[in-house]
């Protein structure tokens, strides 16, 4: 089989059967890999990594994510959780018990706030936000991260929504947002963020993820 042509199909996980195959394809091909999960060894907090479906389920919960499935050999190639931000949304109140989710759901808070995303239009109520990506290892370096932000580009100008954010983590993702049109809005290196005077993230200077952004992309306007 060549997966370098790809016979694609995109469904919106909004069905409960839907939405917990992007779960489990999260849990298997995210959750241990997310440069930020892995710099900050949440991978090895039983109660962390609950926390984190628990978040995750929250943000699948809006009905807009995205599964993208090869037709030919009948896998899920990649999925895209999205949601929706409101001006003044009340942030759901979530005991936290493990320190390590504490301080992953702090950083991705900080993100959000230095994004000042509602700042960035007048009168600004509601963007678009692609909380998650992730490509299966079989269809990585085929360009299915651009296809699936094509997608959520064109998903939210159809709904007449004014602006996306992204808070790309690696690499990649920032490297495929960037070539779509996306302006990095606030960057942080991981050396560099910490919380109680710790540093959260520990990674090698060789790694190839060392920085967060927060990105975003003004359309309809």
């Amino acid at each position: 089989m060549d997966r370098n042509v790809l016979n694609l199909s995109f469904e919106v996980a909004n069905t409960s059967a839907k939405r917990m195959q992007v779960l489990k394809f999260l849990k298997q091909h995210f959750f241990l890999d997310e440069p930020i999960v892995e710099a900050s060894k949440l991978y090895e907090d039983e109660q962390g990594l609950k926390e984190l479906e628990n978040y995750t389920k929250a943000l699948i919960d809006d009905d807009l994510s995205l599964i993208v499935s090869d037709l030919t050999s009948k896998e899920i190639a990649g999925v895209a959780v999205i949601s929706v931000k409101y001006k003044n949304q009340t942030k759901s109140v979530q005991k936290i018990k493990s320190k390590k989710f504490e301080r992953v759901a702090k950083f991705l808070e900080h993100l959000e706030n230095e994004a000042k995303t509602f700042q960035r239009i007048d009168n600004l109520e509601k963007a678009i936000s692609l909380d998650m990506l992730s490509v299966n290892p079989n269809y990585r370096g085929k360009g299915l991260a651009k296809i699936m932000i094509e997608k959520v580009i064109n998903f939210a100008k159809e709904k007449g929504f004014k602006l996306i954010r992204i808070d790309c983590t690696s690499l990649f993702s920032t490297k495929a947002a960037l070539n779509l049109g996306f302006e990095s809005v606030y960057r942080i290196k991981y050396a560099e963020y910490k919380d109680d005077g710790e540093i959260v993230f520990k990674i090698n200077e060789n790694h190839p993820h060392q920085e967060a952004n927060a990105m975003l992309q003004i359309i309809n306007v």
